[in-house]
């Protein structure tokens, strides 16, 4: 692996599984700091456990404006 994005930070929506979870894969194995959002709360915690330290679970619903407004006023 290169690490080339060491020091860098994504977010990745849509990572609870599918393309959304092999992109949050890749990208942390390439270095970076990877924020995955989806709704699957549990599954996302278990996902990021697995995943490491550098894997940052946010639940939120992308098509519930609350659910967004929270998620950014927790942050």
């Amino acid at each position: 692996m290169s690490q080339q994005f060491q020091g860098k930070v994504a977010a990745i929506t849509g990572a609870a599984s599918g393309i959304g979870l092999e992109c949050a894969r890749s990208l942390l194995a390439e270095g970076a700091t990877v924020a995955l959002v989806d709704r699957a709360e549990e599954t996302l915690k278990t996902l990021c456990a697995e995943l490491g330290p550098k894997a940052i679970p946010v639940v939120v619903n992308l098509t519930d404006p609350q659910s967004v407004a929270d998620a950014a006023d927790s942050r």
